[in-house]
């Protein structure tokens, strides 16, 4: 079943033909038959048989119209039709219903793939911290074999002793001596070699690290006003297609309750005519009470005393649709041309009734 969205109006109304033949239609069943005057079937009138409709409008412009069966007792379908501008009003609003909810979905993946970028800029640095402490441990370690003045005497005491103990010479010693302090000399130079490259190396990472973080920072900046920026235009299109929808539906409702007050206007007036008499009725009906109560004779009516002057039906109902607009406070839509008096047209989505 296709959605339709919300349901916006809903009406019950009856159709019948009158006395006169011409087609009626009230909100209202039609009033019950007369039995006539004191009861003796003059001017008497039965039921109209009514058909009875149902009328549902939605969102988007479909009307419904159905008619209930009294055979069957249930209603069948009588009608859809759909207003072409408000149907392609309501798709817009439902495609920026969705494109907005597609567009919030998007700033939630946005948001989440932001979120995964911090969380890796932050393993970088866990990561460099991780090295950087690798190598300072390294370092140390390698620091452990730098020369440091006990070595060197302790080294300076071996070699004289060697020397008193007559394995080597003096030269010899000296000779040897010199070697040993080159080679620590050299060790500790690499060492210090070491320790610059270390620092080097963890100044580099450290400034790789702002940066990506700087530029991480911009971007998501940048994304985020990117989406918050879209979000709003989205979201007025969405406000102002839904106000003018509601003024239309609105200006519709105004124009339809003011028709329907003219209707039972009309159906009000129309209601009293079985029970409306000529100017000389009551004359004539009092002369003949008179007469029968004074013990009988001829008692004359003339066909004047039950002739009586239809109201103009089509001025009624432009005076009560004028009368509720004015209630509204709205100005009534002029009269079609060259109909002074005639019926005002219903707006676009609910075709003219029968009347």
């Amino acid at each position: 079943m296709a959605d339709h969205g919300a349901l916006t109006n809903q009406r019950r109304y009856w159709t019948w033909t009158d006395a006169q033949g011409k087609p009626q239609v009230s909100d209202t069943a039609p009033v019950g038959g007369s039995a006539g005057i004191l009861g003796t079937g003059i001017l008497g009138s039965k039921a109209p048989a009514a058909t009875e409709y149902e009328e549902r409008t939605y969102e988007d412009g479909t009307k419904v119209v159905s008619r209930f069966d009294p055979e069957k007792t249930q209603w069948v379908q009588e009608s859809v039709d759909v207003d072409p501008s408000i149907s392609a009003q309501h798709r817009g609003v439902v495609a920026d219903t969705k494109a907005a909810t597609a567009q919030t979905a998007q700033a939630e993946i946005d948001k989440q793939r932001l979120d995964l970028e911090r969380q890796r800029i932050a393993n970088e640095q866990a990561n460099a911290a991780q090295r950087a402490a690798q190598e300072q441990a390294a370092g140390q370690r390698a620091e452990k074999r730098e020369l440091t003045m006990a070595e060197y005497q302790q080294q300076h005491l071996a070699f004289e002793k060697e020397v008193q103990a007559g394995r080597m010479s003096a030269d010899q010693a000296r000779a040897a001596e010199d070697r040993w302090f080159k080679e620590r000399m050299l060790e500790h130079q690499a060492a210090q070699e070491a320790r610059a490259n270390r620092t080097e190396n963890r100044q580099a990472a450290a400034q790789e690290a702002s940066n990506a973080i700087a530029a991480g920072h911009l971007g998501i900046a940048a994304r985020g006003a990117t989406v918050q920026e879209q979000q709003l235009a989205r979201q007025t299109l969405v406000d102002e297609r839904l106000a003018n929808q509601q003024a239309q539906n609105l200006q519709f409702n105004q124009q339809k309750a003011g028709l329907d007050f003219g209707q039972n206007r009309v159906q009000n007036a129309l209601a009293t005519m079985p029970y409306r008499v000529g100017p000389g009725f009551a004359s004539n009906f009092a002369q003949g009470l008179s007469t029968l109560s004074g013990g009988g004779g001829q008692v004359n009516f003339n066909p004047s005393d039950f002739q009586v002057q239809i109201p103009n039906q089509d001025q009624m109902m432009e005076e009560g649709f004028r009368r509720a607009m004015a209630i509204f406070g709205v100005s009534p839509p002029a009269v079609a041309p060259n109909a002074p008096g005639g019926p005002l047209p219903l707006p676009p989505a609910y075709p003219s009734m029968p009347r």
